[in-house]
């Protein structure tokens, strides 16, 4: 999931941040071993919900889901998350991944889903529209 997300940080933008900046945010310091370590611990919480899409048996692409962060959004699911390398991208791994999320979250009764992303990233805003 680390390498997943570093690739997808240090691919083209458009006006996003530069990728140095990107990792900087995003690593924080850590290592791939300790962000690593990282997403073990968070994974073993079972806090939200995470799903993998795979290529003849390669892990591309991830999402991350759940109930909503928004304290006042109590009927809210939300994708947290979604990644997929750039070398599959428009290749339909995205649409399964939000496909699968949506419908594990209406299967928890949630009434309202959202997304969040970045305001600079066109490509992830856009993404929704195209599915």
């Amino acid at each position: 999931m680390t390498h997943i997300k570093l690739q997808r940080f240090t691919s083209g933008h458009g006006n996003m941040p530069t990728p140095e900046s990107l990792m900087i945010l995003f690593c924080r310091g850590l290592s791939i071993e300790q962000r690593a370590s990282r997403w073990h611990q968070i994974l073993s919480q079972n806090i939200k919900d995470n799903y993998v899409v795979e290529d003849n048996g390669k892990i591309v692409g991830w999402i991350t889901y759940g109930k909503s962060r928004d304290k006042d959004a109590t009927e809210a699911g939300e994708i947290c998350g979604i990644y997929i390398l750039p070398d599959y991208w428009m290749r339909g791994f995205g649409r399964e991944l939000m496909e699968f999320a949506e419908a594990s979250l209406w299967q928890q009764e949630f009434r309202i889903i959202t997304l969040g992303v970045l305001e600079l990233n066109a490509k992830s805003r856009n993404f929704r529209i195209l599915l």
